[in-house]
């Protein structure tokens, strides 16, 4: 809770001067009406993945399951876990960015998605190691 109310105060000023949607954790669109927060503990967080694949920038926790889906500094920030500070220098960091910086920062994310998380890739993936086991 704590965790949360820091965070809705550092975005205060965003909510009033900015329109470019990002993901932040795994759960939601942070935009001027949906402040969410970073997961702790995550499977695959289907919700990065998703967001990436469409193009919008994502700000996620050192976790398994949140990390694998970004590319700190490319593809969007990656946060130390239950690191207050650190999370919101990233937030920060994303807020400063030009405009046209976070759209290619969006766009990386897609390219990424299409390169490393294509329904193709992981079925095979997921192929080869069901016949390695069964050997």
């Amino acid at each position: 809770l704590g965790l949360q109310t820091q965070i809705k105060k550092e975005l205060s000023t965003y909510y009033k001067s900015h329109d470019f949607d990002f993901i932040i954790g795994s759960t939601h669109i942070c935009n001027r009406k949906d402040p969410y927060y970073p997961s702790f503990f995550e499977g695959m967080a289907n919700v990065i993945l998703e967001a990436a694949a469409s193009a919008r920038p994502v700000i996620t926790t050192d976790i398994h399951g949140c990390l694998e889906g970004v590319d700190d500094g490319s593809t969007g920030y990656i946060s130390q876990v239950k690191n207050t500070n650190d999370l919101v220098g990233k937030i920060e960091k994303f807020l400063n960015l030009k405009y046209e910086d976070k759209v290619a920062m969006g766009k990386a994310g897609r390219l990424k998605m299409e390169k490393e998380f294509d329904r193709n890739i992981v079925t095979e993936a997921y192929k080869r190691q069901i016949i390695s086991l069964m050997k």
